[in-house]
C-alpha cells in the first residue's frame, strides 16, 4: 500500500455580485459565501501568511465561514487543504457529512490560483470598485499581501519600511495570467 500524495490543479471563480467564491482541486468543488468574513481577503491572508511564516510550526492557517471551516497545512511545496463543517451542536450537517474536501495541491499552484483570482477581479473592478462594492462588508482589498505574493520587496532605510511604488506598479500592471 503506498501513501503517495497526489496534489492536484487548484482553481478559483470570484463572483463580486453574490459574494461567493468557487474552490476547484482536481473533482472537488466547493462554494462559500463568507457572512462574516471576506473570501478574497481570507485566502490571501492564507498565502500571505504561510508564506511569510517559514519558521516550524507556523505552517498552519485556518478560518470559518458561518459553519465551515477551511484549513491549510503547508510543508515545503505540499499544500494540504481540507474544508469541514464544524461538528458542534449547532452544526446543520447534510447526511452527517462533516468532511467536503481534504485535498492536497502545490503551495505555487495555490499561490498562483488565487492571485489570477484576485487580480481577475481588480481588473474588472478595480480598487475603488473593489471597495464601493464590498464596502458594506468592511474590507478593503488586500493590496499589500497581493503585492507581496506578486514578490514586491519592501526593506527597512534607516529604521523606516520603504518600498518602490513604480515596482509594484510594474507589478500589477504587467501580471500575466
Amino acid at each position: 500500500m503506498c501513501n503517495e500524495i497526489i496534489q492536484q490543479k487548484i482553481y478559483f471563480d470570484v463572483n463580486i455580485e453574490k459574494p461567493a467564491v468557487t474552490m476547484r482541486i482536481g473533482n472537488a468543488e466547493f462554494q462559500f459565501w463568507p457572512r462574516y468574513g471576506h473570501a478574497i481577503n481570507d485566502l490571501i491572508d492564507a498565502a500571505y501568511y504561510l508564506k511569510s511564516k517559514p519558521q516550524e510550526g507556523d505552517n498552519y492557517y485556518q478560518f470559518n465561514c458561518d459553519d465551515i471551516w477551511i484549513s491549510f497545512v503547508k510543508n515545503d511545496d505540499d499544500l494540504h487543504i481540507v474544508v469541514q463543517r464544524e461538528a458542534g451542536i449547532n452544526a446543520q450537517l447534510v447526511d452527517g457529512d462533516i468532511m467536503i474536501m481534504d485535498a492536497h495541491t502545490t503551495y505555487s499552484d495555490f499561490c498562483h490560483a488565487i492571485v489570477n483570482a484576485v487580480m481577475n477581479v481588480l481588473s474588472k473592478y478595480g480598487i475603488s470598485g473593489y471597495r464601493k462594492n464590498w464596502d458594506d462588508y468592511g474590507h478593503k482589498f488586500p493590496i499589500v499581501e497581493l503585492l507581496s505574493l506578486l514578490g514586491a520587496k519592501t526593506e527597512k532605510d534607516n529604521g523606516i519600511y520603504k518600498s518602490n511604488l513604480s515596482e509594484e506598479l510594474g507589478l500589477l500592471m504587467n501580471y500575466k495570467y
